[in-house]
């Protein structure tokens, strides 16, 4: 067996859902609110000078309709292996 990165990335898709009830049960503090973290386009990244957005989400007017999930934070941990990842920061 290989280590290296490829395995380490392998390994966060495989528990992911694991990784994202822990999270759940140890970290998450606030559900209605939390920062993501997301690729611009190759035209945003030339115009804006950096390759990344950062964001509070949900916007206020949506605060009602989206809360921190088990699949949100499944898809933070598979995003290592994405090419547009998803990754959230919570309010821990």
């Amino acid at each position: 067996m290989t280590a290296g990165p490829e395995i380490n990335g392998e390994e966060w898709n495989c528990r992911s859902r694991e990784l994202a009830e822990s999270a759940m049960d140890h970290l998450v503090n606030r559900l209605e609110v939390w920062g993501q973290y997301s690729l611009l386009a190759p035209h945003e990244t030339l115009e804006a000078g950096r390759s990344y957005k950062a964001m509070t989400l949900p916007t206020p007017e949506l605060h009602s309709q989206y809360r921190v999930t088990l699949d949100r934070l499944s898809r933070h941990f598979v995003s290592r292996r994405l090419h547009r990842p998803q990754l959230i920061g919570l309010h821990a």
